[in-house]
Order: C-alpha cells, then structure tokens, then sequence
C-alpha cells in the first residue's frame, strides 16, 4: 500500500476521504475496501518533506483505525517512515504522542494505541 500511495502522491493529495483516494489511485481500491472492513482503517494521512537533523528529508503515511475524533473509544494508529530518522522525527509530532501506548515494529514502522481518557 505504501509503493502505490508514495508512487501516486500527486494523485490524492488534496483528497479527503478514503472512497476519493480509492479511485484516483489506480489499483488501491480493492485493498482500501478491505482494510476498511476488515480492520477499521478510516482515514490515511501524507506527510512530505519531513525535517531532521541533517536535512528536509522523506516522506511518511499515517494509517488512523477506528474514530480519531470520538470523545470516548481508542484508535489506533500506524506510522510509516521512509527511513528510521524520518519516522524518529514524524512520531513526535503532537498529535501522534498525546496520550500514546507506542510499540516500535522496525526501523520504519509505529504503532501507536490513543487513550481518549489519558488527560483525565
């Protein structure tokens, strides 16, 4: 999913929803379908032009499962990085970091678990 998303940025970056991006990216639709029934996926989220230390680098997918804006369930949500420095740099960004149970699955991928009730 992330070759064909990375490879078809220009393609969806001003889309909004998941229906859209399933049919300008060519060939995503079957998988989009499937990840969102089978597993909740709600929303995928680009991030370019990541800055850390050495320079302006990569680029990162954000994979949100499950209602980011409800008050009272968890979500869960998949970082990508390109590389390991990228996905260090894009973990930290505020909305990624609130109230997180973060598990490391490799160099470039971030499982993160929002507790809604953490700032309670």
């Amino acid at each position: 999913m992330n070759s064909l998303l990375l490879t078809h940025q220009s393609q969806w970056l001003d889309t909004l929803s998941l229906e859209l991006l399933s049919e300008r990216v060519e060939n995503s639709k079957n998988l989009i379908q499937n990840l969102s029934s089978n597993v909740n996926l709600t929303d995928i989220e680009y991030y370019q032009n990541i800055q850390t230390q050495k320079e302006i680098q990569g680029r990162g997918l954000v994979y949100y499962f499950g209602d980011k804006n409800s008050q009272r369930e968890s979500y869960s949500i998949l970082i990508f990085g390109e590389d390991k420095e990228t996905l260090s740099v894009l973990q930290y960004y505020e909305q990624f970091r609130n109230c997180g149970k973060k598990e490391h699955i490799n160099d470039n991928w971030l499982f993160v678990l929002i507790e809604p009730d953490c700032m309670n």
